[in-house]
């Protein structure tokens, strides 16, 4: 059988599709020996890598995104004034904290300060070393300094998850040495390539990026950088999600990555989306559990005295 890797892919709340995709490849006994995440996906990753158990892990995160900690946060939501849920009060929010955020950018200082992630990630993901899961786990960061991707299969996971996802504007990033590390998507919004480094030989990669746009209307500076910070994902998604073998994009709506507020959608989006795939990714199973057999059955011991 092959080495199967799972390459989660960054994108805040619609990140939670990948606890769908996972549940129904656990129910299908579809191997899962290697997982890889990028932002979100890090910390999904990370919590699944734990626990061994898609619905203990479910159940943390809904535990969480239930709880008074996550309501406390109070995640401003940045994102397109013209939402079609748009109400007077809901648009009066975006528009402060685009202000808000606009000032924190001209500041020089983060729109939020890094314990928000981090009690986050110390409710979902247990407190240890990466080596200690249950899955082999690693997550994807950047270094801002060199432009290269940083992979942390070692040390520290909370520490390691918390870097991953070091959304840049709004968190941030880290300095040690001469590293500044941040968040992982912007140079593996979908980890492929680092899957394969830590000895994938077949990668399940899985987007949690927007299917569709909604059309600028009006739109704000603010609006405008993120739209073009997102086309760029967009397209570094596409050439990571090409050296995947095989590539499961569920169809998102666009929401902002801070609003939580409908995770139970997400993650029976995955669910169907990953259903779709079940077909090819079992025909591509048994193709390489074939072809491994018989490049193996030609290699014979060595006999011959020592």
């Amino acid at each position: 059988m092959p080495t199967v890797g799972l390459a989660l892919g960054g994108g805040g709340a619609r990140g939670l599709v990948h606890l769908g995709v996972i549940k129904v490849l656990e129910e299908e006994n579809i191997p899962i020996d290697i997982i890889c995440g990028t932002s979100m996906g890090a910390i999904i990753g990370a919590i699944y890598a734990q626990q061994g158990n898609i619905e203990e892990a479910i159940k943390k995160v809904k535990a969480y995104l239930d709880s008074e900690k996550h309501g406390n946060l109070e995640l401003p939501i940045i994102g397109n004034d013209e939402q079609e849920d748009s109400t007077p009060l809901s648009k009066l929010a975006r528009t402060l904290a685009k202000r808000v955020y606009a000032i924190s950018l001209g500041a020089r200082r983060p729109f939020f300060k890094s314990h928000v992630l981090d009690e986050a990630v110390n409710f979902l993901v247990k407190e240890g070393k990466i080596e200690e899961t249950k899955i082999p786990f690693a997550a994807v960061a950047t270094d801002l300094n060199s432009g290269k991707t940083l992979i942390f299969d070692k040390g520290d996971i909370r520490k390691a998850v918390k870097r991953s996802s070091l959304v840049p504007g709004f968190l941030p990033p880290e300095k040690e040495k001469d590293l500044f590390i941040a968040d992982g998507g912007i140079t593996q919004l979908i980890p492929v390539e680092s899957t394969i480094k830590l000895g994938a030989e077949m990668v399940i990669a899985i987007s949690a990026s927007p299917s569709s746009l909604p059309q600028l209307k009006d739109p704000a500076m603010i609006d405008i950088i993120e739209r073009c910070q997102l086309i760029m994902g967009l397209e570094l998604s596409r050439l990571q999600a090409e050296k995947a073998d095989i590539l499961i994009k569920p169809h998102l709506p666009y929401v902002p990555w801070s609003d939580f507020s409908e995770y139970n959608k997400f993650i029976k989006i995955g669910m169907d989306s990953a259903k779709e795939h079940l077909p090819q990714i079992k025909k591509l199973l048994r193709r390489r559990e074939s072809w491994i057999f018989r490049a193996l059955s030609f290699i014979k011991p060595d006999k011959s005295p020592r």
